[in-house]
């Protein structure tokens, strides 16, 4: 790089140097003919005068008398006629390029030549522009070297910029006071901040994943306590409906992961779920979870609510708000679904009233936990929500009430499954969770 930048320089200044020295050399050729020629037509007229008055006053005007006045320093011919048409030829004849020049006086006819280089010869004048030209290519390599360190140094630090981008490393790269290479630095900036975002999403993601799976994975333990207690009463049935419940639950894990990297990447859902059966089979879920806490859960749907979205989402937030009520809440967890202007509102509440003022406000915060925990779960809730085209919002605090509005399907709009089909969406008014003991649970720890 160093080279190419030396190189561009000097062969730039070169090229310069030499077009401008032919210019000026031929000025200062054209400007030396002129003045030697001005110069004999000068020496001419005062031999002519010479002559004339030598004649004048009646002096001798032969060769030995003209030849002392008509010596020159420099080689040159003069030719000098009388009046009489006589001629007389003084000096050599120059070599080289010459000029001419005449003058007449009162009968004297006088003509000179002499060489160019009679005030300075062009071998001269070559030569100093050589030297000329020489010094400034030596001049521009010197400054072209010097420029050129700073350059490169200016080109490493941006390459020791990128390098630091790459390793992770975000901090904003260094300006110079160059506009080309700031723009540089600012396209830098710009991809570091990009790169950032990327890991902050790619980060989140990881951390909702196994945030949503926790829940998952504990009811899949849970199910495997009750096979197991069912296999050491010898109630085979129980253990092999425990692992299909276990088997169920784990066969819905990848859809954990394909819904929450669908929810940042992919459209709006469209599907059509049926609530109330999505409630049926999340109470089969939550049953033995409640029942290790002595809650209750009770739900209320009628017949006939649907919802756009898709169920796997659904699914998530409505766990989310059930694990919130019961690690944070107290007492009995009640669900009741309802229509309300075109929107399809599930209210999930318990009879704790441990949110105040201040986690109120951040309550749907990523971080934003009262009892050491990772604080996503509600975030990721709404963001799924808001996924779905819905919202979830906090209605209540006292007690502790969560609503979930999504749009609600048309029942025109509804395609009904055969009868006797495991997916027809017929439930009960009212069901309830098979617990044995409402909680004496008294805590009033923060919620989240």
């Amino acid at each position: 790089m160093r080279r190419r930048l030396i190189g561009i320089v000097v062969t730039t200044v070169l090229v310069t140097a030499l077009i401008l020295g032919a210019a000026l050399a031929v000025y200062a050729s054209l400007g030396i003919r002129q003045r030697s020629a001005a110069l004999a037509k000068e020496d001419a007229v005062n031999i002519a005068s010479l002559i004339s008055a030598r004649l004048k006053l009646g002096e001798a005007v032969g060769r030995n008398a003209l030849q002392p006045y008509l010596l020159a320093e420099n080689p040159s011919t003069v030719v000098v006629t009388m009046p009489d048409g006589s001629s007389m030829t003084f000096g050599q004849q120059p070599s080289g390029p010459i000029v001419s020049a005449s003058s007449v006086r009162q009968g004297v006819a006088v003509r000179i030549t002499e060489p160019v280089g009679i005030v300075i010869s062009q071998q001269k004048i070559l030569q100093r522009f050589t030297i000329l030209i020489v010094l400034s290519v030596l001049v521009a390599f010197a400054i072209a070297y010097w420029r050129s360190r700073r350059f490169i140094a200016v080109f490493q630090s941006l390459a020791f910029d990128a390098a630091r981008i790459g390793a992770g490393d975000m901090r904003p790269a260094r300006r110079y006071g160059m506009a080309e290479v700031d723009e540089i630095a600012d396209a830098l900036d710009a991809s570091a901040g990009r790169v950032a975002n990327l890991i902050t999403q790619e980060r989140e993601s990881v951390r909702d994943v196994a945030h949503q799976l926790r829940t998952p994975l504990t009811a899949i333990e849970l199910r495997l306590d009750e096979v197991i207690d069912a296999a050491d009463r010898r109630d085979f049935a129980a253990a092999r409906g425990g692992v299909s419940a276990a088997q169920e639950q784990m066969d819905r894990l990848n859809g954990v992961i394909d819904d929450l990297l669908t929810a940042r990447h992919g459209p709006q859902p469209t599907e059509t779920v049926c609530v109330g059966k999505l409630l049926r089979q999340l109470d089969s879920e939550w049953a033995p979870i409640l029942r290790h806490t002595n809650r209750t859960l009770r739900w209320t749907c009628a017949g006939g609510m649907h919802v756009q979205g898709a169920e796997g989402p659904l699914r998530q937030i409505v766990g989310t708000l059930f694990d919130n009520a019961v690690v944070h809440g107290q007492g009995t967890v009640s669900v009741t679904v309802e229509r309300d202007q075109g929107l399809i509102a599930l209210r999930i509440a318990d009879e704790g009233d441990s949110i105040d003022a201040q986690s109120q406000v951040a309550i749907f915060s990523r971080a934003v936990s009262g009892a050491q925990r990772s604080g996503l779960g509600l975030a990721v809730a709404r963001s799924l929500a808001e996924y779905l085209g819905g919202r979830l919002e906090l209605v209540s605090t006292h007690p502790t009430e969560f609503a979930l509005y999504l749009n609600a399907v048309p029942a025109d709009e509804v395609l009904e499954a055969p009868p006797h089909d495991d997916h027809r969406c017929e439930v009960p008014t009212v069901e309830s969770s098979s617990a044995s003991a409402k909680s004496a649970v008294s805590r009033k720890t923060q919620r989240r």
